[in-house]
């Protein structure tokens, strides 16, 4: 199985301390979705929306017993499926990815748009020491 991943799961020390072994990334694209910050958190989710574009990366060959670390991960609102990203050559793949469903992404996500810089800058360091403390 493939995963997608755009938010806190872009950053290999956390999506290694979450999968429990080292992966390889590469860059993907998602089309069709939009990234917004999660009320009340430094994390992401994503939501369908006609235009918009994710970038993120892909994690190959993942094994039903990681999805199911990458599942205990991510929250309860999350919904887990399967879409089709764009690499940079413009192959295109089947990966699976955690989005907000459309019907409760008013009460879930800001309408302010998450990036990895804001994350590093204001909350990476402070997230990664809370997941530490969690493994």
């Amino acid at each position: 199985m493939n995963l997608f991943v755009y938010g806190t799961l872009l950053f290999p020390e956390i999506r290694n301390l979450v999968g429990r072994r080292q992966f390889q990334a590469a860059d993907a694209t998602l089309e069709g979705f939009e990234i917004y910050r999660v009320k009340n958190a430094a994390y992401p989710g994503i939501v369908e929306q006609d235009g918009g574009t994710v970038p993120g990366q892909i994690l190959r060959h993942i094994t039903p017993a990681e999805i199911d670390f990458f599942d205990q991960y991510e929250d309860d609102f999350y919904q887990r499926i399967t879409v089709a990203v764009t690499t940079p050559d413009e192959s295109v793949i089947s990966a699976e990815c955690y989005a907000v469903p459309s019907i409760t992404s008013r009460e879930i996500l800001t309408k302010v748009v998450w990036t990895a810089d804001w994350f590093t800058t204001n909350h990476y360091a402070d997230f990664l020491n809370r997941l530490k403390s969690f493994g």
